[in-house]
C-alpha cells in the first residue's frame, strides 16, 4: 500500500500540498490512464470531423443523391464510433466532474447521429440502410453501428422525479396485494381444496403400494433365480468375524468423510483463487464492474459533501459582499442610463435573463454605434476619394440592381406561397446539435485538455471552487435582480411624477381596426385543475392504464444482421429490395425510440419521433421490443389498447376526460410510452364477425389528436404494435404513425444464430454436440418467438439431468416446433405488398421510377470521390 501512497500524485505538474492518503486502491483504479487517453482521443477526432462539416449553417449541395447519400452515410459512421467511445468513457471514468462533463457531450452526439439517420432516411426514402462498403472502408464491424445506451438515461435527476417514482411504485403494490386478496378463497372452499389434495395424495400412495408389492414379489423371483444359478458353480462361502465386518464398515465410511472434505476445501480453494465451476464463480469483468462501480459510488459521495461545505462557506462570508458588489454595479448602470437617455431603462425579467441580458444589450447597442460611426466616416471618405465618372457607373449599377431586386421581389410575393429559389441537389440541414458541441469543445480545451488528475480520479479541488463560486453567484444574481427591479420601478414612477409627462394622444374612439386581432391558439382546459398528482394516479393505476411492465433490456432482443443488404440495394427493384434482420430492427428501434427519449437535451433538439409501429406476425417479438423501450429509459408506461379501455370512461365526455388525463399525468410522470396494442383496431376497415369489442375505433380521432399535441419538451412517444396491419385502412393508419417498422420472419443466418445463444442461455454451456445447421433449415418459417419457446419446453431441468446419457438432438426440438404455426410464404408476401403501399414505400418506388427515366442507357456510371 506505501508504493500506491507514493504513486498519487503521479504525472500531476502541481500537486496539492496537503496532500491525503488513499485509503484502498482496488485494480480498476489502475487502468484510469487508458480510459482518459481514449477520451483525449475521441476529442481530437470530434473536433477533426466538425472542422469538415463548417461551415455548419450553410450546407453544401451536391447534385448526384449517391454522393450525397455517401457523404451522409460517412458523417453518420464517424459519429456513431464517436458516440460509443464516449459512453465508454463516461461508464469507465471515476472522476466525477469528468463524468459531467462527459455526459453534458453525449447528448448532442447523440443528437446529431440521429439529424443525420434523418437525413439518410430522406436520401434512400427506407428506414433501413445496409453500409457495407462504408463499414469496410472505416474498419467498422456491422455491430459498431448499433449506438450504446448510455447509463444514465435511467438515472432520476432531480428530488421530484424519485418522489413520482416512489409514488407508482407504491400504487402498483397496492394494486398487486388487492389482486392477491380479490384471488383468495374462503374458509370453506379452502377446507375443500386442503381436503380434494389430501385424497389425492392417499390415492396415489395406495397405488404407489401395490406397485411396490408387485416389484417386490418380482424382485424376490429373480433373485432366488440368481442364487440357484450361482450356487451350483460356487464354492462355500468364506466365514468372517464380526471384527473385520467393522474394520470394512468403518474404512468405507471413514473414504466417505475424508472425500467431503477434501471437496469442501477445494471448493473453498478454487472460490479464493476465482477458479471455482462456470455457473458459481465470478468472472474478472463482474469483479471489475464492481470495483468500478463501488469507485465512482465513493468518488460522486466526496464530491457532494466536499461542495455542499463548501458552499455553507461560501454562503456565509462571501454571499453578502457579492450582493452589495453587484447591487453598486447595477445602480451605476440606472444612472449611466439615466444621463444618456434621460430614463430609466426596462429591467427584463428572470425568464429573459435578468441584470446579464441588461447589460448585454447596452454593449451590443455601444458596439452598433461604434460601427455605424465607423461605416459612416469610411463612406465619406470613399465618397471624396473617387471620381465623378466612377461615381455616375455606381449609380447606373446601383439603379440596375435596385430594379433587379424589385423584379425579383414581385416574383416572390405572388401569393405569398412560392418559396426562395434553392439550387438543385441534395444538402444537408443546419444542425440544431453542432453549436453546442463547439461550445463543449471550448470547455475542455481550457479546462481539461493535458491536464492529468491526481489520487486516481477523485475531483479536483480548484475546479470545484470554481463551480461553486458560479451557483452562488447566480444565487446572488437572482436575489439582486429581485431587489432592484423593485427599485428600477421606484424610480421610474418618481421620475414620471417629477416631469408630469403625459401620454400624447388619447384613446381614440371608433370601430376595431380592419386588420383585427390575430386568432390566438386556444388553451388547453384543464378539466382537472383541484386534484393532485398522486389522485390522477391512483385512478389510473385502478382502471389500469397505468400499468407495470416486465424487465428487460434491448439486448434481449437477440439477433444478427442483414450483411447481403448493400448488393441487393443496388439492384433499384423495389419489389426485391433488401428485408431488415432482427438486429437491423433492434438498432432502428433504439434510434427512433430509445435515444431520443432517454435524455432531454436530445429531445429538445427536435431529432424524435411522436409515434412509432412496430409491425409483424405473432411471435415476432413485438411487445419484447416495447417493453425493452420502457425498461431502458425508465419509462411510465400507459396502456391504450382497444381492449384496456373497453367500458372505461362512456360517453363522448368521458373520452375528453381520458384523452385530458394521459396527456397530463404523460407530461408530469415523463418520459412516457403509449403502448397501443393490436392498432389496427382503431382504423379497422371493417369490424369481423369475431370481434368481442363492441367500439374498436373509439380513440381513432382522439388519438392522431393527442399524437398532435405532443411538443418539443414533452418526452411522450406513441408505440402501436400490429398482427394485421392490412386490415386496417392504410391512409389513416400511416397518418397517425410517423415510422412504421415491419418485423419479417428471419432468414437462416439469422435462425442459426439465435438458436445458438438460446440454447447456451438455457444449457450454460456449449453447442457442439448439436447440430445447429440442422435446426436452422427445419425452423424455416417460425419466428424468435417460436424458436425461444421450443427451446424453454425442450430443455428442462429433467432433460439437462440426463443430458450425458442420452444427448440432445436436433428431433427433441423438432417435437416441440411443430407444436406452433409457421409464418407461411402468402402472409410474408402479405406484409410485403402492405409494406410497399405504406407512403414511405411509394416514394421509394417513384424514387426509382425516375431515376430509371433520367438515366441514360450509354452512361457509364463513374465512382464517387471520398468525402
Amino acid at each position: 500500500m506505501a508504493q500506491f501512497e507514493d504513486l498519487s500524485n503521479f504525472g500531476d505538474a502541481n500537486p496539492p500540498e496537503n496532500n491525503e492518503k488513499i485509503s484502498e486502491v482496488t485494480t480498476f483504479e489502475l487502468a484510469y490512464r487508458h480510459f482518459n487517453n481514449l477520451w483525449a482521443d475521441t476529442q481530437e477526432h470530434l473536433a477533426d470531423l466538425l472542422k469538415t462539416e463548417m461551415p455548419y449553417d450553410k450546407p453544401t449541395y451536391i447534385e448526384d443523391r449517391r454522393t450525397a447519400i455517401r457523404r451522409t452515410s460517412k458523417l453518420y459512421l464517424k459519429y456513431i464510433k464517436i458516440c460509443n467511445n464516449l459512453i465508454k468513457c463516461f461508464e469507465n471514468i471515476c472522476h466525477p466532474q469528468k463524468r459531467r462533463y462527459l455526459r453534458k457531450i453525449c447528448d448532442p452526439c447523440i443528437g446529431r447521429v440521429l439529424e443525420l439517420k434523418k437525413e439518410l432516411v430522406l436520401l434512400e426514402k427506407s428506414e433501413f440502410q445496409y453500409l457495407d462498403q462504408m463499414l469496410l472502408e472505416l474498419r467498422m464491424f456491422p455491430a459498431d453501428m448499433e449506438v450504446k445506451i448510455p447509463d444514465y438515461f435511467k438515472e432520476l435527476k432531480t428530488e421530484e422525479d424519485k418522489e413520482k417514482r416512489k409514488l407508482l411504485k407504491i400504487h402498483f403494490e397496492s394494486k398487486n396485494v388487492e389482486k392477491l386478496q380479490s384471488n383468495s378463497v374462503t374458509k370453506q372452499e379452502k377446507l375443500i381444496r386442503t381436503a380434494m389434495v389430501y385424497i389425492q395424495m392417499i390415492q396415489s400412495h395406495e397405488r404407489a403400494c401395490r406397485f411396490r408389492d408387485v416389484f417386490y414379489e418380482l424382485q424376490k423371483k429373480r433373485i432366488v433365480k440368481d442364487m440357484k444359478s450361482h450356487k451350483e458353480n460356487r464354492e462355500e462361502k468364506e466365514t468372517k468375524t464380526k471384527k473385520e465386518y467393522v474394520i470394512i464398515i468403518q474404512r468405507a465410511w471413514r473414504k466417505f468423510l475424508f472425500r467431503k472434505k477434501l471437496k469442501i476445501l477445494y471448493s473453498e480453494e478454487m472460490k479464493f483463487f476465482n477458479k471455482g465451476s462456470e455457473r458459481e464463480r465470478e468472472s474478472v469483468a463482474d469483479i471489475l464492474e464492481k470495483d468500478r462501480a463501488y469507485i465512482i459510488r465513493r468518488n460522486e459521495e466526496e464530491y457532494i459533501s466536499s461542495k455542499d461545505n463548501l458552499k455553507q462557506i461560501m454562503l456565509m462570508h462571501d454571499y453578502p459582499r457579492m450582493m452589495e458588489e453587484l447591487e453598486e454595479k447595477i445602480r451605476a448602470f440606472f444612472h449611466q442610463y439615466h444621463e444618456l437617455y434621460g430614463d430609466f431603462p426596462t429591467f427584463p425579467t428572470e425568464e429573459e435573463g435578468g441584470s446579464t441580458t441588461m447589460f448585454q444589450k447596452e454593449v451590443e447597442r455601444k458596439a452598433e454605434a461604434a460601427r455605424k460611426a465607423a461605416e459612416s466616416e469610411a463612406d465619406e471618405k470613399d465618397k471624396k476619394g473617387k471620381d465623378s465618372k466612377k461615381g455616375k457607373d455606381d449609380k447606373k449599377k446601383k439603379d440596375d440592381k435596385k430594379k433587379k431586386d424589385e423584379k425579383d421581389k414581385k416574383k416572390k410575393g405572388k401569393k405569398g406561397e412560392e418559396e426562395e429559389e434553392v439550387p438543385p441537389g441534395y444538402a444537408l440541414k443546419t444542425s440544431k446539435y453542432i453549436p453546442s458541441m463547439l461550445v463543449l469543445l471550448e470547455e475542455y480545451n481550457k479546462t481539461w485538455k493535458g491536464k492529468e488528475c491526481f489520487n486516481f480520479d477523485r475531483f479536483d479541488q480548484k475546479l470545484l471552487e470554481m463551480e461553486v463560486e458560479d451557483e452562488v453567484q447566480l444565487m446572488v444574481r437572482l436575489q439582486v435582480d429581485e431587489n432592484m427591479r423593485i427599485e428600477c420601478d421606484r424610480l421610474s414612477k418618481a421620475l414620471r411624477k417629477d416631469s408630469k409627462k403625459k401620454k400624447k394622444g388619447g384613446k381614440k374612439k371608433g370601430g376595431k381596426k380592419k386588420g383585427g386581432k390575430k386568432k390566438s391558439k386556444k388553451k388547453e382546459v384543464d378539466l382537472t385543475p383541484d386534484r393532485s398528482l398522486e389522485s390522477l394516479v391512483s385512478e389510473l393505476v385502478e382502471q389500469e392504464i397505468i400499468t407495470d411492465y416486465p424487465k428487460c433490456s434491448l439486448k434481449d432482443f437477440l439477433g444478427e444482421y442483414n450483411y447481403s443488404g448493400s448488393t441487393k440495394q443496388s439492384e433499384g427493384d423495389p419489389e426485391n429490395d433488401p428485408l431488415p434482420c432482427l438486429g437491423d430492427i433492434r438498432r432502428v428501434v433504439n434510434e427512433y425510440c430509445v435515444l431520443p427519449m432517454g435524455s432531454e437535451g436530445i429531445h429538445s433538439g427536435g431529432a424524435f419521433a411522436k409515434s412509432v409501429l412496430l409491425a409483424g406476425p405473432h411471435g415476432s417479438g413485438k411487445q419484447t421490443l416495447v417493453h425493452a423501450v420502457c425498461t431502458e429509459i425508465g419509462a411510465t408506461m400507459m396502456n391504450l389498447s382497444s381492449e384496456n379501455i373497453q367500458g372505461k370512461y362512456p360517453g363522448p365526455e368521458g373520452l375528453a376526460m381520458l384523452s385530458h388525463l394521459i396527456s397530463k399525468v404523460g407530461r408530469l410522470l415523463q418520459p412516457t410510452v403509449i403502448y397501443v396494442k393490436d392498432a389496427e383496431y382503431y382504423f379497422i376497415k371493417k369490424k369481423p364477425p369475431g370481434l368481442k369489442l363492441r367500439e374498436p375505433g373509439r380513440l381513432k380521432k382522439a388519438l392522431p389528436k393527442l399524437i398532435k399535441k405532443i411538443g418539443i419538451a414533452d418526452r411522450i412517444l406513441v408505440l402501436g404494435t400490429s398482427s394485421l396491419p392490412f386490415e386496417a385502412d392504410v391512409k389513416a393508419l400511416s397518418g397517425c404513425y410517423e415510422k412504421i417498422i415491419c418485423i419479417f420472419k428471419p432468414d437462416y443466418n439469422c435462425r442459426s444464430y439465435l438458436w445458438d445463444e438460446v440454447i447456451k442461455k438455457h444449457k450454460r454451456q456449449s453447442t457442439k454436440n448439436i447440430d445447429i445447421s440442422v435446426l436452422s433449415n427445419i425452423s424455416d418459417g417460425y419466428t424468435a418467438g417460436h424458436i425461444y419457446d421450443a427451446v424453454q419446453k425442450t430443455l428442462t431441468n429433467r432433460r439437462l439431468a440426463f443430458e450425458k446419457k442420452i444427448p440432445l438432438s436436433p428431433s427433441d426440438f423438432a417435437s416441440k416446433l411443430a407444436e406452433f404455426v409457421p409464418v407461411y410464404e402468402e402472409e410474408h408476401e402479405a406484409y410485403r405488398l402492405w409494406l410497399r403501399k405504406m407512403p414511405i414505400g411509394r416514394q421509394r418506388a417513384g424514387m426509382y421510377e425516375t431515376e430509371q427515366e433520367e438515366a441514360l442507357p450509354d452512361e457509364e456510371i463513374s465512382e464517387e470521390d471520398d468525402y
